[in-house]
């Protein structure tokens, strides 16, 4: 009971300190706060600007034209820049921002009246060359197909292009997105049944000759892309089926990230040649071809549960995080904000828990009690982690409750995906964030652990203070910038990861180093490092404080 009375006390002290009173009410303002951030510039547009970018350019195309003198082949010139303005001014009048389904298509619709207006010029007896050397969006390539048809041929063309150049004018101006996905289909389909005819007939072809490598190549290849064909072709059906729009909602999302995957999915192997050629930098230090096989096996083994992932979302109805604005999105962009804010936070208490009692010279009043010296320091280590663990859980929990008021506390009950050996699982969302909460908090021990042992050991606050931090805030830059000196031995010491909230993000930190300076971090092996390193700091910290005199 002493013992318990001794942790008591200082929790108390702690809590009368007026330095920590303000630091927990600048947290829970923080508290408060992100998620408000978070919704509000999530839900207002960001790409307004881009209307001062297309009048911009609508500007310079203009004094472009009116630079430019009378010549015959200027002509070409002006009418060139006058449909880049025309295009501009339509995206302009109709708000077909960057980030909007309708861009691209705005895009293929204007390239078509461009080449319309090309073959138009090709009537006027202008070469296939001077065209497309000032028609900058048209390749050349592009024309040659045309130069040996008739006039009336040619007029023909023309005037297909112009229809489908009005049709899908219509579907961006009624914002049609269900007739889009349909020509989407269509297209899709009689591409299919063109690859399929060119396997039919390389078939035919490897009949007669079966040991053709390039035949066996090219069949190969096309069974591929017809594979990948038909899964896309099944994802603008479901989108069809379903009438799903290209608005900002989960829905789109998640069919956007499958189109991603399945594109990726399909992406083939390198060969060691092309290998060499296209990872050369990252063969400097050290990457090997057995190193990118298994690296690619392993993407696209992500990429494959990803794909099961996302069907299993869009057919349950089940959103994934990422992908829709609700509470659990609103968590999981700000919990790890405050593991790090508690983590410093715990640095700062602990810098002092010990180094202010000699610097205060109430040591002494410490040493004769009856409790022993280790009671005493054990009391206030407890003290320190009772504190780092209910500042960590009132986070969570606040955070999570303004969440709920901001966006619905119904998103809450959304499990979360998950996907081993193939079976996905369904999971609470809280569930699922607990190892990584538990993961985290190793780093916070650690720190927690090093300022404690400065604080006990040479009873310095400002030293037991600026070393955790910088360990903890500058460890990412240390490790970056060791790795970009190819000092890849830095990944098996405990630096990289005395942060490891930075590891708990797929495609985060540990990816980056990987991608970029081919630097393989094992956070485990890191969080074992630092949680010894921890109870080798506690334990030094119990044998000087209870072997060395007081001496103030």
């Amino acid at each position: 009971m002493k013992f318990l009375g001794l942790i008591k006390n200082e929790l108390i002290k702690q809590w009368n300190k007026l330095s920590i009173k303000i630091i927990i009410g600048l947290l829970l303002i923080s508290i408060i706060s992100l998620p408000l951030l978070y919704n509000y510039f999530s839900t207002h547009d960001s790409d307004d600007w881009y209307i001062e970018n297309y009048t911009m350019d609508i500007n310079n195309y203009k004094n472009s034209i009116n630079s430019l003198d009378s010549a015959r082949y200027t002509e070409l010139e002006k009418t060139y820049y006058q449909w880049c303005i025309d295009k501009l001014q339509f995206e302009l009048d109709n708000k077909i921002s960057w980030s909007d389904w309708r861009y691209t298509l705005t895009e293929t619709t204007y390239e078509k009246k461009l080449t319309a207006t090309a073959l138009e010029k090709l009537l006027d007896k202008f070469t296939i060359k001077d065209i497309s050397n000032s028609f900058l969006n048209i390749d050349e390539n592009i024309l040659t197909k045309y130069e040996n048809l008739s006039e009336d041929e040619i007029k023909k063309e023309i005037n297909i292009l112009n229809t489908q150049f009005e049709d899908s004018k219509n579907i961006i101006l009624s914002k049609d997105h269900k007739k889009y996905t349909e020509n989407e289909v269509n297209e899709a389909k009689k591409s299919i049944e063109e690859t399929k005819k060119n396997i039919t007939t390389l078939e035919e072809e490897l009949k007669k000759s079966p040991k053709d490598n390039s035949i066996i190549k090219n069949l190969n290849s096309e069974k591929e892309n017809l594979k990948l064909s038909e899964e896309l072709l099944s994802v603008s059906q479901y989108r069809l089926d379903n009438n799903i729009s290209y608005d900002d909602n989960w829905k789109n999302k998640t069919l956007e990230s499958l189109t991603e995957n399945i594109t990726v999915k399909y992406i083939p192997l390198s060969s060691e040649e092309d290998f060499k050629n296209d990872y050369s930098y990252k063969i400097q230090r050290g990457y090997t071809y057995e190193q990118y096989k298994k690296d690619y096996r392993k993407n696209k083994q992500t990429n494959i549960d990803s794909i099961a992932k996302n069907w299993y979302s869009l057919k349950n109805n089940i959103p994934n995080v990422d992908f829709k604005l609700d509470a659990r999105k609103s968590i999981d962009a700000t919990y790890v904000i405050f593991i790090n804010i508690v983590a410093i936070i715990t640095i700062i208490i602990a810098s002092s828990i010990v180094s202010s009692e000699f610097s205060k010279g109430t040591i002494r009043l410490l040493m004769i009690r009856p409790a022993s010296r280790w009671k005493i320091l054990l009391s206030k280590l407890i003290s320190l982690f009772i504190i780092s663990l209910v500042l960590l859980t009132a986070s969570i929990t606040l955070v999570t409750i303004v969440s709920g008021f901001i966006y619905g506390f119904n998103g809450l009950a959304t499990p979360v995906l998950s996907i081993n050996n193939g079976i996905i699982s369904e999971q609470n969302y809280f569930v699922s964030i607990l190892p990584k909460l538990a993961f985290a908090s190793i780093s916070i021990i650690f720190v927690t652990s090093f300022a404690f042992i400065l604080s006990t050991v040479f009873k310095n606050t400002a030293l037991a203070v600026a070393l955790p931090v910088a360990a903890f805030s500058g460890c990412s830059i240390v490790t970056m910038l060791m790795a970009n000196l190819n000092q890849s031995w830095i990944a098996k010491t405990f630096i990289p990861y005395i942060n490891l909230s930075s590891f708990i993000k797929e495609g985060g930190f540990m990816s980056m180093l990987q991608d970029q300076f081919n630097l393989a971090l094992n956070s485990t092996m890191g969080s074992v490092q630092l949680i010894i390193l921890s109870i080798v700091f506690i334990a030094i910290s119990f044998i000087v404080f209870t072997k060395k005199d007081v001496t103030n």
